[in-house]
């Protein structure tokens, strides 16, 4: 009887797996398939670009000083990976190598070759269609990526810069994470690390589906940018429809520690409020405020950001919309029409330095002076010091720059600052000060060669806007 009892409870669980699909049972990382569709891209270039050095000696007026040097580097050879999407040869390469190349290739695991023509790019998501020529290989099969959930398996296959080919897998760790400076604000997270050179390589489910694209490693865990949004921008690069987005021009964020000190909206909540107003958009329009509390818009209540961005990024054109905020503890609505979302934004230079630098500056009797430094900032890391003037600024043509293959330079030449009297001087600074497309900032409330008093900071190309 106990045998008979055992066999039963055996039928039983051979039943009961007869019920789950056979693919699922048996389904299976088909790497051929991504060693097929994926390619890396390689290029050298003569092309140099600086970046920001630890402060170096600099000889001046009062003697020995340390400030921010620009160090000039030249571009290595570098390699990016691709994938192919349709069979006529079109794929995905990020923007990034578009910037440095004449001519490029495709070349796959094999070693097999093809040139690259570009069809299109959309540089604020680091997205290009190119088209491989005389491609015959496969293409990978596009998945849906509003069906992942957390805990799906994925796995992506890519070429790592200075390496040979990469696979590597895990899990999707959460949805929704929208703490990137750029345009779309909703990626999956994962514990998958995101090597550099596989920043655009394809992200397979467990059916081997694609359902993204690699993106930055953030925090020790790794970034994924649904492939839903990456196909609606691939699918207007093939007809070369201009891409354009709705905006308010509203910089949202959620309660943090800048909205307890400044607008007694509690940190580490999902209030979202308005952290700052872009110049000439629909919300100055309107009369927005910094500080308002965003309750809802167009009777629909949401409590995270990437919600209403999403939202508005998918409004046409001139259509009206109704956003329902607090204010000084009375509720209201402020009608707005959406217009199209500049190529390039810039906050107010004052708000940038709050917002991304961390320190407060208000305009006393014109002057520019430092009210506030926020722990845990950029600004908190110099010597700057709160109830002081900006008094001094050092003008572009004043960096020092350390040219290519000088090594440890001494600067001993008498760096010119310039003073500034107002805080139109300090905002027109901020505007131009810009070193190949990144924003570095010296400024000093004693003269630079007297004090050391400096400041060195960069600003993202993108933000997440509303």
């Amino acid at each position: 009887m106990k045998y008979l009892k055992v066999n039963l409870s055996l039928i039983l669980i051979i039943l009961s797996l007869s019920i789950i699909p056979m693919e699922k049972i048996y389904a299976k990382r088909d790497v051929n398939l991504a060693y097929e569709t994926t390619f890396k891209t390689k290029y050298q270039t003569d092309k140099t670009y600086f970046i920001p050095s630890r402060a170096k000696i600099v000889y001046g007026y009062s003697g020995v000083n340390l400030i921010p040097v620009l160090v000039e580097k030249k571009f290595e050879e570098r390699e990016f990976t691709g994938f192919v999407i349709e069979t006529n040869g079109y794929a995905i390469i990020p923007y990034e190598p578009l910037k440095y190349f004449d001519k490029l290739e495709a070349e796959f695991y094999d070693g097999v070759k093809f040139p690259i023509t570009v069809i299109g790019s959309y540089p604020p998501q680091d997205i290009a269609l190119v088209k491989l020529e005389n491609y015959t290989r496969k293409a990978v099969v596009i998945g849906d990526s509003d069906k992942v959930e957390p805990l799906d398996e994925i796995w992506s296959y890519g070429f790592q810069r200075g390496a040979s080919k990469i696979l590597s897998s895990g899990i999707i760790s959460s949805l929704h994470f929208s703490e990137f400076l750029i345009e779309y604000p909703d990626f999956f997270k994962t514990e998958m690390s995101i090597n550099p050179g596989v920043e655009a390589a394809p992200v397979f489910n467990e059916n081997n589906e694609v359902i993204g694209i690699c993106r930055w490693n953030v925090d020790n865990f790794g970034t994924v940018e649904p492939i839903n949004h990456i196909m609606k921008i691939i699918e207007k690069l093939k007809i070369n429809e201009p891409i354009k987005h709705s905006w308010l021009g509203i910089y949202v964020k959620s309660g943090d520690k800048l909205s307890e000190s400044e607008y007694n909206i509690p940190a580490n909540s999902n209030t979202l409020y308005v952290a700052s107003i872009f110049e000439n958009s629909p919300a100055e329009k309107a009369g927005l405020k910094k500080g308002d509390i965003i309750i809802g818009i167009d009777n629909q209540v949401f409590n995270e950001r990437y919600l209403y961005i999403k939202y508005l990024m998918n409004q046409p054109l001139g259509k009206e919309v109704t956003l329902k905020i607090k204010r000084d503890n009375t509720e209201s609505e402020i009608k707005m029409f959406t217009e199209v979302k500049p190529e390039i934004i810039r906050l107010r230079p004052l708000d940038e330095l709050l917002l991304f630098f961390g320190m407060k500056v208000e305009c006393d009797k014109g002057k520019p002076m430092i009210v506030k430094i926020f722990e845990d900032s950029y600004a908190k890391n110099t010597n700057l010091t709160e109830e002081k003037q900006i008094k001094y600024i050092l003008p572009k043509e004043e960096i020092p720059i350390q040219k290519l293959d000088e090594k440890d330079k001494k600067f001993d030449n008498r760096l010119d600052t310039e003073k500034i009297k107002t805080c139109e001087d300090l905002e027109k600074y901020i505007r131009e000060s810009v070193f190949d497309d990144i924003l570095f900032l010296y400024l000093a409330t004693e003269n630079f060669l007297d004090k050391g008093d400096s400041f060195l900071t960069v600003l993202p190309d993108y933000f997440p806007v509303l």
